[in-house]
């Protein structure tokens, strides 16, 4: 099922056909693999051997991490969510993990509870989990040496995205104090401070400057740190940030080691940001019509129909956070409302899709989105039917 391509994107007037001959009748992810290699290949030319950390909230499909990691010939992942953190450690368990969030305590009381015994990977000298204040620090540093643990930390830094961490010398030094005094319970390994907020220009200042002021006021922290905690500071003390809207603004001077990234692979809709006007979206969903009706009818508004120039399309599923972007003029009905079961989309007349072709979405991002499916389907050359199955949330139980 290799689709041809028009400039970049997808042939979808082909591919929609092509899905119904091949007996597909549900919704679809998919991912463009010649998309993704490329936009990996961009990723890895602009980063210039600068370590890469890959994201798994916005990759969260095994085969894809695996071919990412390959490539970038690095094993470092950024975690957000303790189910999928229990499943990394046992999929990668020679990776190094940094935690891109605080956990509440339950849930770190659970990742100890429900590691497998028999898992190879280290949670003291691989898994990195992340202290913003100086509270959270001590209740880690008590939870380890209840359970007679060495844990790693980095400390949340706030460089101006302004949603939490240490955002000045005197909140630093506390976090750190706490380090300090664990006993050898908590070990520093670095620090994290995203730059996300600099991604999209304000009207007082561009990109490149509120990168650069973010850098600033990271190299501020740092210096209070090695001057005044020189004795937790690990060899290769881990600095870690940046993200899909800004990595491109970090240049050599960046104080910056570790780069975390990942939607900027499959592009989702949110990321069409100048800034990535070089990579190629990479994932779609494809729904398939089930019903087209001359008109677009309206409850309780039937008379205004035949003022229609546009029939109505009702997909076998809906709601899914993506933009219709073929056929052309395909749109989502304001009227009608939206549906997880049977959307209403409607297109001009003159569209020629079909009952039982298909019609496709760019999502709006792909973390969570992905996860509405069991698997994606790989669009590409050398293996055109292809199935990489999306990690799907684990359940928890609480320690009740």
């Amino acid at each position: 099922m290799h689709p041809r391509r028009r400039a970049s994107v997808l042939d979808c007037e082909r591919l929609s056909p092509g899905l119904k001959e091949r007996g597909f009748g549900w919704p679809l992810l998919l991912i463009d693999e010649q998309a993704l290699d490329a936009n990996l290949e961009k990723l890895l030319r602009a980063l210039n051997g600068r370590p890469l950390r890959l994201v798994l909230k916005s990759l969260p499909c095994t085969a894809l991490i695996d071919r990412a990691l390959a490539r970038a010939g690095a094993q470092r992942l950024m975690v957000f969510d303790v189910g999928m953190l229990l499943q990394a450690v046992q999929r990668w368990p020679q990776a190094d993990l940094l935690m891109g969030k605080p956990l509440p305590m339950a849930a770190v009381e659970l990742f100890f509870r429900d590691l497998p015994s028999s898992c190879a990977f280290d949670p003291a000298r691989q898994l990195h989990w992340l202290v913003d204040h100086p509270e959270r620090a001590a209740e880690l540093a008590a939870f380890a040496g209840g359970k007679g643990l060495t844990m790693s930390v980095a400390v949340e830094l706030d460089i101006g995205m302004r949603r939490g961490g240490a955002a000045g010398p005197h909140e630093l030094a506390a976090v750190l104090e706490v380090i300090r005094s664990s006993d050898g319970r908590l070990r520093l390994q670095g620090f994290m401070g995203y730059d996300a907020h600099a991604g999209k220009a304000v009207p007082w200042r561009g990109q490149q400057s509120s990168v650069g002021l973010a850098n600033q006021r990271y190299r501020a922290l740092l210096d209070l740190a090695r001057r005044d905690f020189t004795e937790l500071l690990p060899p290769g003390l881990m600095i870690n940030g940046a993200g899909s809207p800004t990595f491109m603004f970090h240049d050599q001077r960046s104080p910056l080691n570790d780069f975390a990234v990942g939607s900027v692979l499959l592009k989702p809709a949110e990321f069409d940001l100048p800034q990535l006007s070089a990579y190629r979206p990479a994932l779609w969903i494809a729904a398939p019509v089930i019903k087209r009706q001359r008109g677009v009818r309206i409850p309780h508004l039937e008379a205004l129909s035949v003022f229609s120039r546009r029939d109505a399309l009702f997909i076998y599923g809906g709601r899914w956070p993506a933009q219709p972007c073929w056929p052309k003029g395909l749109r989502a009905s304001l009227l009608y409302g939206p549906s997880f079961n049977q959307q209403l989309l409607s297109v001009p007349r003159q569209s020629k899709v079909g009952e039982g072709e298909f019609v496709f979405f760019r999502p709006l991002q792909s973390e969570r989105v992905m996860q509405q499916f069991p698997e994606a389907l790989i669009l590409g050359d050398e293996q055109p039917d292809e199935r990489w199955p999306v990690m799907a949330q684990a359940p928890l139980r609480a320690g009740l």
